[in-house]
């Protein structure tokens, strides 16, 4: 039996991916006081439950005091091998705790174990290897793809509940009107002001709960140029009917009219990151959180959720009015989305807003501040070009 011995810390990916990737039968999650008294011990605990025969919990190891962690150690190299049995193999994790108690277990593990038993890693998660420390001889492992979705949001405390993109009929109707959704991105710059009025009708044609009450809705005038092709594609894309030179158009369905005031931006997001071919990529991911278990529990919604090489990359896209991505409601959204992609996805998220409209100065210097990084109307052709750097980075 091979033996995962933890040591737990904020950091929980850098237990969780060497344990996915080799594959354990057993685990021996070490957890100090302060650790314990956060809900990673138990979520990580049952994370590991959920896969492994055997998971056991040591508590109260000393976080501080090299000998105090050394006779912990010590004392824990022996209960080990009783609880586990005289053919158990450990391996050491080496990464989480703290940095003394990390050499504490190094130099007592190596003192109680025989060679053939023992093994110490490091998880360098920011470089995408494991690095073997005993024995010495043995080099760097890459990190493999063990990370999908719903698993990396496990991790964090998230319950993923579905996506958009879990349902065949929305991802054929998404391949159908691929083309029309292609090139309402390709000229999205050009496009923004037709955007916002397209959007007020659609807010006068759902009701509050998504249903089609009005489908008939005037236009402002007969929509010209590239404002008319864009209208052509979109009834061609069957999810309005509208002729050349009318001044009004007609929404076909609930759906259709979703995807006219920015479901197309959403579709466009995702199947570009698609062609760019991650380890995992969702669209509309709907998650519950942890500490809210009921069943009317909140839930939040992210547009678009990757993860490649063990990191996530989350997308929040927005269609607004140019007044409204220039307000204070920018403040909102961006508070927002960067609270919840960093619960939902660590210390290793990737944050992209995605809009039509340009920034303020003032917002893109809040998003600048959150780590958020914003992709507007004329950098959507460019979108592929960006993900595929976040995949190489």
């Amino acid at each position: 039996m091979d033996v995962h011995v933890c040591l737990l810390s904020d950091q929980l990916l850098a237990n969780v991916i060497p344990f996915l990737q080799e594959g354990p039968s057993g685990v021996a999650l070490v957890v100090t006081p302060e650790m314990a008294s956060r809900p990673h011990a138990e979520r990580l605990r049952r994370f590991f439950e959920e896969r492994a025969t055997r998971v056991e919990s040591y508590h109260d190891a000393p976080s501080a005091g090299l000998n105090e962690i050394l006779a912990y150690a010590s004392q824990l190299a022996g209960d080990l091998q009783d609880h586990f049995g005289p053919d158990a193999r450990f391996v050491l994790n080496a990464t989480g705790g703290t940095k003394l108690m990390a050499l504490g277990f190094t130099v007592a593990f190596q003192q109680a174990f025989p060679e053939d038993k023992l093994r110490i890693i490091y998880a360098d998660t920011q470089h995408g290897q494991i690095e073997t420390i005993v024995p010495t001889a043995a080099g760097p492992t890459v990190m493999e793809n063990v990370l999908d979705v719903p698993t990396c949001l496990q991790v964090q405390g998230a319950q993923y509940r579905r996506a958009r993109s879990d349902d065949s009929e929305w991802i054929e109707r998404a391949a159908a009107r691929r083309s029309t959704t292609l090139c309402l991105a390709r000229d999205a710059a050009k496009l923004a002001d037709f955007f916002g009025i397209l959007n007020a009708a659609v807010d006068s044609a759902l009701s509050p709960h998504g249903k089609l009450v009005a489908p008939k809705q005037p236009l402002p005038r007969p929509p010209k140029g590239l404002w008319m092709e864009a209208m052509k594609l979109c009834a061609k894309a069957g999810v309005l009917e509208w002729n050349p030179g009318q001044s009004d158009l007609r929404f076909t369905c609930a759906e259709g009219a979703q995807y006219v005031r920015g479901g197309w931006l959403e579709e466009f997001v995702w199947l570009a990151a698609n062609d760019c071919a991650p380890f995992d990529s969702r669209s509309g991911v709907t998650v519950t959180w942890e500490s809210e278990q009921k069943r009317d529990a909140p839930r939040n919604e992210f547009d678009l959720a990757c993860v490649h090489r063990n990191r996530m990359l989350l997308v929040e896209c927005k269609t607004q009015k140019k007044a409204s991505m220039q307000s204070e409601d920018l403040s909102s959204i961006l508070y927002k989305f960067d609270s919840l992609a960093r619960a939902a996805g660590g210390v290793l998220v990737t944050k992209w807003l995605v809009t039509v409209n340009e920034l303020s100065p003032r917002g893109s210097e809040r998003a600048r501040q959150n780590d958020i990084k914003v992709l507007t109307g004329p950098d959507l052709r460019y979108f592929r070009d960006a993900v595929r750097a976040w995949m190489l980075a």
